[in-house]
């Protein structure tokens, strides 16, 4: 405790201790390898909340039949094919191109 006799509050600790001080460079490095520590950890993060976010909407939407598309693609399909004195649509395309 200090007191008039004694101004320091701790005497058995110097005043200016260098085994107790801190490094300057270390910390540097410490701080700044955690920094880049957590940028790339939230970027890793985001790079796998996209890839399951890809993967669900892969799942759940292009994988699932479309019975509306089927059915549309066939009934284009009748409607493009040749019938009697009708060329197809791949023969317009060849005689279009020059084949």
């Amino acid at each position: 405790m200090a007191s008039t006799a004694n101004e320091v509050i701790h005497p058995e600790i110097p005043e200016h201790d260098p085994a107790h001080d801190i490094n300057g460079r270390l910390t540097w490095i410490w701080l700044i390898g955690a920094t880049i520590g957590v940028f790339v950890t939230f970027w890793l993060t985001y790079v796998f909340y996209e890839y399951l976010l890809f993967a669900q909407k892969q799942e759940k939407i292009e994988l699932l039949p479309a019975e509306q598309r089927e059915a549309l693609t066939q009934e284009e399909n009748e409607a493009l094919k040749a019938g009697e004195g009708r060329r197809s649509i791949d023969q317009a395309i060849d005689t279009y191109v020059g084949k």
